[in-house]
């Protein structure tokens, strides 16, 4: 199952990568929705083996994820490695410039089910697809306006 958002940020693309790219805010923000989250990072001085370990509670379930930073790409790319007992899949952010303050963001959900479980996962998931998109675009468009008002503050 394939998911595609995109949001337009009046904000430099180098800013807009920056913020993304705050792994701990990241964490957070996870945490302020319930999920439990464990972020391990590596001994090198980049960003790359950094895992996201999120316990997050769904009606009266926990679902355990990692996400595993696979691709890091300044200012262009980011991509999450998503391993889930039932799931596994990719997210992909990728970062373009409009104009000198004009950055689209677009993200990318891909999944697959692992195995009969995984499968009837899935096809509960595309029954709700329309929700699930439309509550990652409002995410999407809070976070474009989160920070464009971040950008106009340290601007000044």
């Amino acid at each position: 199952m394939r998911i595609a958002i995109a949001q337009v940020i009046s904000a430099p693309r180098p800013f807009v990568f920056a913020r993304a790219t705050e792994f701990d805010r990241l964490a957070m923000a996870l945490r302020d929705r319930g999920a439990e989250v464990a972020l391990t990072r590596p001994d090198t001085a980049g960003p790359e083996g950094l895992r996201l370990a999120i316990d997050y509670p769904v009606g009266d379930r926990t679902w355990a994820a990692n996400l595993d930073l696979a691709e890091h790409v300044p200012p262009e790319a980011l991509e999450l490695a998503v391993d889930a007992e039932a799931l596994t899949g990719r997210l992909g952010v990728l970062f373009e410039t409009l104009a000198e303050e004009a950055t689209r963001v677009a993200v990318t959900v891909d999944l697959a089910g692992r195995g009969v479980k995984g499968r009837m996962l899935l096809g509960s998931l595309k029954l709700v697809r329309a929700r699930i998109e439309a509550r990652l675009d409002a995410d999407l468009e809070a976070a474009a306006r989160w920070l464009e008002a971040d950008w106009q503050a340290a601007r000044g």
